[in-house]
C-alpha cells in the first residue's frame, strides 16, 4: 500500500489459517510525532517477530 511501508496493519478478523500463531493479543497505537516513518521502531515480542520480520532491526 503506498505512503504504509513502515506502518504494521492489522485486521479486525483474524482467519483461521493452518499453523498461524494461536491467542495472539495485537495491539495498535496512534501516536502525533515528528519522526519519519522509516525511523520508528516497531517492538514485536518472542514468537509475534514472525508477523512482521521485516520490521525488525
Amino acid at each position: 500500500m503506498d505512503g504504509w511501508k513502515f506502518v504494521p496493519v492489522m485486521c479486525t478478523h483474524e482467519m483461521d489459517v493452518q499453523g498461524s500463531m494461536p491467542l495472539c493479543i495485537r495491539v495498535l497505537m496512534h501516536v502525533n510525532s515528528e519522526i519519519s516513518q522509516k525511523d520508528i521502531r516497531h517492538i514485536y515480542h518472542s514468537e509475534a517477530v514472525k508477523l512482521r520480520p521485516d520490521l525488525q532491526q
